[in-house]
């Protein structure tokens, strides 16, 4: 059985603030004007399902063509650049493994919660 994708939960990650999708497909278009958050979406899904680390989020914006030398130069991850605050990002899927949800902290710390092991359909 494939594990999908069903639910995403995203709380202050850039751009994202309270966002929430429910009810996901196996195939799903994000669709927006430019600068709407799209790329946000993804890079949230991309963060947690990677097990989120320094390093791969120095390797995200290198992708972009921005070079990080450390945690101090990621404040901009947080939304409205308020580093009192943590990001959290939680997706839940279809099977077993149901939910993984992971916190970056202020406090210049990486924080992952433990799936859940509770089935969803």
């Amino acid at each position: 059985m494939n594990n999908s994708i069903v639910n995403l939960k995203v709380n202050l990650f850039r751009g994202l603030q309270d966002f929430q999708l429910d009810d996901l497909g196996s195939f799903n278009i994000l669709m927006g004007r430019n600068y709407a958050g799209k790329t946000f979406v993804l890079e949230a899904v991309y963060l947690n399902a990677e097990c989120l680390s320094l390093s791969l989020l120095i390797t995200l914006q290198g992708n972009r063509g921005i070079s990080v030398a450390g945690f101090e130069e990621l404040t901009y991850l947080f939304n409205n650049l308020d580093i009192t605050k943590n990001i959290e990002i939680e997706l839940t899927f279809t099977g077993l493994c149901s939910k993984k949800k992971i916190i970056l902290a202020a406090e210049n710390q990486l924080m992952q919660e433990m799936p859940e092991t509770q089935q969803y359909p």
